[in-house]
C-alpha cells in the first residue's frame, strides 16, 4: 500500500446485480474525487477480482478518485492484499441478510 494513504479493499466479485449493486459506492467515490481531492489524495479504494461491465465502465471514469484496480489475484494473493489493507470493503444488500460470504471468516 502507498504510505501516507487509507486502504480500502474489496477481493472478488463485486455484485452488480439486484443483490449487490456498486453504484452506491462508485457515486460515492465520484463525490469524493469532485469535491474533496484532498481527502481523495489519501484514500485508496483498491478492487482485485474478476472485471465486469459496471466496473470497467466505472475505472474508465474514475480520474481523481482514488480507485486502484489491480485484477485477478490467486486466494493467496488476496489474502495477502486484505492483511495490508487499513479497512476491508463488503459489500451487502438489504434482500438477502442472512447470506455471508466466506472470505468474511477468512
Amino acid at each position: 500500500m502507498e504510505p501516507g494513504t487509507v486502504s480500502v479493499v474489496h477481493t472478488g466479485a463485486l455484485g452488480g446485480d439486484v443483490w449487490r449493486d456498486p453504484e452506491p459506492l462508485f457515486a460515492a467515490m465520484r463525490w469524493i474525487g469532485a469535491h474533496r481531492p484532498d481527502a481523495a489524495r489519501r484514500l485508496r479504494l483498491v478492487l482485485a477480482g474478476q472485471p465486469d461491465p459496471r466496473l470497467c465502465e466505472f475505472l474508465e471514469n474514475a480520474d481523481g478518485a482514488g480507485v486502484r484496480y489491480v485484477g485477478w489475484l490467486s486466494r493467496g494473493g488476496s489474502i495477502a492484499l486484505q492483511r495490508s489493507a487499513h479497512a476491508l470493503l463488503l459489500l451487502a444488500s438489504p434482500h438477502r441478510t442472512s447470506a455471508t460470504p466466506g472470505k468474511l471468516y477468512e
